[in-house]
């Protein structure tokens, strides 16, 4: 007992004891902040992958349509519903279940 008021009547304790609050209660840098930084990253770190993998996915798709004619006029044909002189095109437009 008469240790731990020893300890406490320490002035390198209590300023030790004051520093501590301050920098996790009051500071810019307060713990909060800090977890509440690590948890932004770490999203923002797994929206980055998605991205990559996206970017990934579109380069490949790329150089499908830039080396592959066949890729490139089945794209034109799905997407842009381009269709050669002589065809007639049928679209079968789906309706809503309800």
């Amino acid at each position: 007992m008469k240790k731990s008021i020893r300890l406490i009547k320490n002035k390198y304790f209590l300023s030790s004891l004051i520093l501590l609050v301050i920098l996790i209660a009051f500071e810019d840098t307060n713990i909060y902040r800090q977890f509440k930084s690590l948890n932004k990253l770490s999203e923002l770190q797994e929206v980055n992958d998605l991205k990559r993998i996206e970017i990934e996915e579109i380069k490949v798709k790329i150089n499908e349509l830039t080396t592959k004619p066949e890729e490139l006029e089945k794209f034109a044909r799905e997407t842009y519903r381009m269709k050669k002189a002589n065809e007639v095109i049928f679209l079968f437009v789906e309706e809503d279940q309800k």
